[in-house]
């Protein structure tokens, strides 16, 4: 043991020297931090040295010749002490409780039953002695005969009574006049008493006395409490106990206590005794007394007897270890105490020769904490503060000498070392396993570090030249701790650059869980410890060096293994090392691990410190890894589906649902991915956001991607059906479009699936605009495949469509079209569709009937009116049927589209005859020149009536304003004259001219009567043409105005009719009226129109190029 002791203060002299008058500030200055972080730089040096010296004590040497002779030596004196106190072979009773120095209570042999105690004899104790001495039982009689010999050693008692607490019967409340009477010796011979203490239940004496043991196995102390008597004329009725004080002797005895010499000789006299009461009956508690008192010996020994105490305290123990842990509980010597480190046979053999070399308790105390305590492997840190702590109550008495203050010195300067020695190996001297022996020991390990530091004198006792805070001090050796932990871990387990990459991940996981794991029960094991004694955040501490270390570790390992991960399946090396990062993985578990540790939290880690690592990038490492897995996951995925497309038979998967089999595996897809991404807890919500969107565009191209292969099935469905089958669609048409309109829906919500909602509400507002584009864009390409398959489904029966038709409508059965064809459609759609995708699939099928009936009109433009009069009424009955008031059907207002209106209004023009249409241009005219404002080429009065129903009378009274053309400027004057040309039902033109005058006005006063014929009236269509020209001998009359009059506009009577003021204009054409010369220039072999179209060229000279110019318009 001493060459041990000798090994962990040359281990550790640098720090010695250095580590006195710790501060009890909490933050040093720079140069106090530097001292401090060089203290624990030579405590580092030295620390596995310190470990394998105090956690792996070795047997003690053979004894040198000087070490036989001092161990006689203490051997005879121990022996004389034995026979001194135990000489008429008294047992002797070791509590439980005891101390390893020996002070505790002690009771009588007669209870070690009642009490957990063992009771030891002096031949037990014999027997432990020579066998720790190695002697055998010859020489231990031999040696026990001499100490006979000798001159026993005599105990002498010093006895001080303080004061007593005297308890009355519950109504007594007057004071008494109170003395103790000690008596001593078997028969009380000897006796003492204390002075009288008058008027009070809680005298005060403080009383001493000194007297000494003769026999100890029968000597006694009696206390006797004594109250005396007032006298007669003094005394009042003073209810000490019930009724007044009977008459009798004048001292009447109040309570006594029996101490026995042996009792005394256990565990000395400090404190309150109970004394069993003698007078009355109804008390409330019993009589207390104070004493205090210590034990002294005089003997003809004349050695060291501190010295000796300690060689028996050392040979003592040694015996002890050699024992096996069966024969320390169960040895016939003594009842062993697990808790400490001795028997009880020891405990008695040390505690008799203590009293009998009047060793303190506190020399003792010192003694044990010197050579015993701090020694012990491992330290029993419980047992070390509370030794400390009668160490430190004896030095503030006064209890120490020089020299064992300067041993007391050293040894705290041990204890630091051992401390910070434990600090540093804070894992193995408190494994977080044993959880509760652990903490409570590391807690108790740093209250005596405390202890020592909040100490006065113990801190004048360190006192040197250099100053240091044992709070910086274990901070630093937090930090060594993390410095030795991660290096000791990075060379057993840490990814060698010679290793392969699969060799290099799986070292690269243990670093990662080793790292975790210690930084958990650094959080939620040893936090709580340092923080509640010493304030120190053992995470904080240790947080940024193992991290740190841990990041430039692993950064190259997983950017490496990251590289490896193939973007397609082609990449895949079958032969080589293919890297994935997939659930389950290497990689995802490193990626996990990093994210479990920077997510580690507690109050007094901050981010600030925590960046400083660099963890919080780590995610970065991982970037390229997991855009190739995504890639790589993104083309296998299409290519499963291709194949599950290509398998899918397009049936409901069961009844009452429309989509196949397929869909099933396309709405997994994003669910897949969402499992995977989860897995991905990414630190930073700016980049996980980012990420999420590249997963988010993996699975907008998957969706559009399997719509598109829906859609190539296009062909092979339509071959199945036939080309003779009068279907638009059937049951495997529907099931299609189901797949992708659910798909479509689906899409919109992939952003929620994969925890868009779970980021924070300004990274969502930084990114709702991209996210809604990215829906828009990936719906609207789904809606083109939808609409490009639909159209394809029916373009497939246009030809069908339009021959059905045309066969109909000059059949005069166009009616059957609905019944044949489109009923049966409609049929098929709401029964294998829901009710949107049934909308969907009829606005393809009712723009294609537009698109095949504007064909029709385009291509058959001279078929009879009767022709398009039965496809208009066929297209409004189709739109009827189309947008009945239903959910299942269109929208009437969506469904009358622009085409829908134009076509109506083509077909409305095409089913009249020329001569309506003719009529009917000349209706707009007159509508056009009733309500133009520019100016009019000329002004004509007239007077027009019906004098019967079929003869019309027109009165040309006067035409003025006429307004010259310019090529005709050069004539004068010009020659007018009215033509007057009536348009019936029955007659195209009735023409009639008046007289050519050549002022202006011209004052005409012609009346014309024109009989219209049997079949024609005012009721029907016709129209009053009346033309203002300028007469030409050589060429052509000249074009001067023209204004018209319908029959409608006409009054009956000559008596009705009344002036009519006319402006006449040139002619112009708008676009209505341009229709109706398109359809009368497609039916040019129609006299009527022929005639018409003639007229009209000769009245407009530029109409030809107008009517050529019409012949694009259908």
């Amino acid at each position: 043991m001493s060459s041990q002791v000798s090994l962990i203060a040359n281990a550790f002299s640098p720090m010695t020297h250095q580590q006195n008058d710790y501060s009890t500030e909490a933050d040093l200055d720079p140069e106090e931090q530097k001292r401090s972080i060089f203290y624990i730089s030579q405590a580092a040096d030295n620390a596995h040295q310190l470990t394998e010296a105090v956690l792996n004590v070795s047997e003690p040497k053979p004894p040198s010749p000087v070490m036989e002779y001092e161990n006689e030596t203490t051997l005879s004196d121990v022996i004389y002490a034995l026979v001194s106190l135990m000489e008429k072979n008294i047992q002797w009773v070791v509590p439980r409780s005891m101390t390893n120095a020996g002070n505790s209570p002690c009771y009588d042999a007669e209870q070690p039953k009642e009490i957990d105690a063992s009771v030891v004899t002096l031949d037990e104790i014999l027997e432990t002695i020579g066998e720790a001495f190695n002697k055998d039982k010859d020489s231990i009689l031999k040696l026990k005969e001499e100490a006979q010999q000798r001159k026993l050693a005599k105990l002498r008692l010093n006895l001080t009574i303080g004061e007593a607490d005297i308890q009355t019967q519950s109504d007594a409340k007057e004071p008494t006049n109170s003395f103790i009477r000690i008596k001593k010796g078997p028969k009380f011979m000897e006796e003492f008493e204390t002075p009288l203490r008058r008027g009070t239940r809680h005298p005060r004496w403080k009383y001493s006395l000194e007297t000494h043991f003769t026999d100890l196995s029968s000597d006694k102390i009696h206390l006797e409490l004594w109250h005396e008597k007032e006298e007669e004329k003094k005394k009042k009725k003073r209810h000490f106990i019930k009724g007044n004080l009977p008459e009798g002797p004048k001292h009447i005895l109040l309570a006594e206590l029996v101490l026995k010499a042996k009792d005394i000789l256990g565990q000395g006299i400090t404190g309150w005794y109970d004394m069993e009461n003698r007078f009355g009956e109804d008390m409330k508690a019993p009589t207390r007394v104070r004493l205090s008192g210590h034990i002294s010996c005089t003997s003809d020994v004349e050695c060291d007897a501190l010295e000796n105490y300690e060689i028996l305290l050392k040979c003592l123990l040694d015996h002890e270890k050699k024992k096996s842990p069966q024969e320390r509980k169960n040895g016939p010597c003594s009842k062993f105490d697990e808790d400490l480190v001795l028997g009880a046979s020891a405990k008695a053999a040390l505690r008799q020769f203590a009293l009998v070399h009047n060793l303190s308790p506190a020399s003792q105390c010192l003694s044990w904490w010197t050579n015993v305590t701090i020694l012990l492997s491992p330290l029993d840190w419980q047992l070390l503060l509370t030794q400390f702590n009668c160490i430190k109550s004896s030095l503030v008495v006064g209890a120490y000498s020089l020299t064992e203050q300067e041993r007391l010195s050293q040894s705290v300067s041990d204890v630091i070392d051992r401390c910070i020695a434990c600090v540093k190996y804070l894992k193995e001297c408190f494994p977080a396993a044993q959880t509760e022996q652990s903490k409570s020991q590391l807690a108790f390990m740093l209250q005596t570090m405390k202890s020592i530091q909040t100490h006065p004198m113990i801190r004048s006792l360190l006192m040197e030249e250099n100053n240091f805070c044992l709070r910086s001090v274990i901070k630093a050796a937090l930090l060594g701790f993390s410095k030795q932990w991660w290096n000791k871990l990075q060379d057993t387990s840490g990814p060698q650059r010679s290793e392969s990459i699969s060799d290099q991940l799986q070292s690269t996981l243990v670093l990662t869980d080793e790292v975790f794991n210690l930084l958990q029960s650094l959080c939620e094991f040893y936090d709580d410890i340092f923080m509640q004694e010493y304030d120190i955040c053992c995470l904080k501490a240790c947080y940024p060096v193992i991290v740190k270390e841990l990041i430039e570790a692993v950064e190259p390992v997983i950017t490496e293994s990251c590289q490896l991960i193939p973007k397609t399946v082609e990449e895949i090396d079958e032969d080589g090392v293919t890297m994935d990062f997939l659930i389950g993985s290497t990689l995802m578990k490193i990626y996990k691990n990093l994210g479990r540790i920077w997510l580690l939290r507690c109050p007094h880690l901050s981010s600030a410190i925590v960046e400083e690592t660099g963890i919080q990038i780590f995610s970065s490492f991982f970037e390229e890894g997991i855009e190739s897995q995504l890639f790589l996951t993104q083309d296998r995925e299409n290519r499963c589906i291709d194949e599950v497309v290509l398998n899918d038979t397009l049936k409901p998967v069961g009844p009452g649902f429309h989509f196949s089999e397929s869909l099933k595996e396309a709405k997994a897809i994003p669910h897949r991915f969402k499992i995977w991404w989860f897995e991905l807890v990414w630190p930073d919500q700016e980049d996980r956001a980012v990420f999420l969107l590249k997963v988010l565009r993996s699975l907008f191209f998957l969706s559009i991607s399997y719509c598109q292969s829906l859609s190539k099935k296009i062909d092979h469905i339509l071959q199945e059906s036939g080309e003779d089958s009068k279907e638009i669609a059937n049951e495997k048409i529907c099931v299609v479009i189901t797949n992708m309109a659910t798909i479509m829906q689906d899409l919109k919500d992939y952003h929620n699936i994969l925890g868009y909602n779970f980021l924070d509400s300004e990274t969502r507002e930084k990114h709702n605009t991209e996210i809604e584009a990215m829906v828009s864009i990936s719906t609207l390409n789904i809606q083109n495949i939808m609409q490009n398959f639909t159209w394809k489904v029916v373009n497939a029966r246009e030809e069908f469509l339009e021959k059905t038709l045309m066969k109909l409508c000059q059949e005069d059965e166009s009616l059957a079209f609905l019944t044949e064809v489109l009923y049966p459609t409609i049929d098929v759609l709401r029964k294998h569709l829901d009710i949107s995708n049934t909308k969907f699939l009829l606005e393809s099928l009712w723009v294609k009937i537009l698109t095949i009936m504007k064909g029709i009109v385009n291509r058959e433009g001279t078929m009879e009116p009767e022709f398009y009069k039965r496809l208009l009424s066929t297209l409004r009955k189709i739109f009827v049927d189309l947008t009945p008031d239903s959910d299942e059907a269109l929208d009437a207002q969506s469904a009358d589209t622009e085409d829908y209106r134009t076509l109506v209004e083509d077909l409305t023009l095409m089913e009249k005859t020329p001569l309506s249409l003719v009529n009917l241009y000349y209706k707009l005219q007159f509508e056009e020149e009733t309500n133009r404002t520019d100016s009019a080429t000329a002004s004509l009065v007239i007077r027009t009536w019906f004098q019967e129903t079929n003869k019309l009378s027109v009165l040309i009274l006067m035409a003025k304003d006429i307004v010259v053309p310019p090529e005709e400027s050069h004539k004068a004057p010009l020659e007018y004259y009215i033509k007057v040309e009536v348009l019936s039902t029955d007659n195209l033109y009735s023409t009639e001219k008046t007289p050519v005058l050549k002022e202006d006005p011209a004052t005409f006063d012609k009346l014309f009567e024109i009989d219209l014929g049997e079949n024609c009236d005012n009721e029907h269509e016709g129209t009053l043409i009346l033309t203002l020209k300028d007469r030409n001998l050589t060429r052509s009359d000249t074009f001067l105005g023209e204004s018209v009059i319908p029959f409608s506009s006409i009054p009956i009577g000559e008596s009705y009719a009344r002036n009519r003021y006319l402006n006449m204009f040139l002619p112009s054409v708008t676009e209505e009226r341009q229709k109706i010369l398109q359809v009368l220039d497609r039916r040019d072999t129609d006299k009527t129109a022929s005639t018409f179209l003639k007229k009209l060229r000769k009245r407009h000279p530029d109409a030809s190029d107008l009517i050529k110019s019409l012949k694009n318009w259908f």
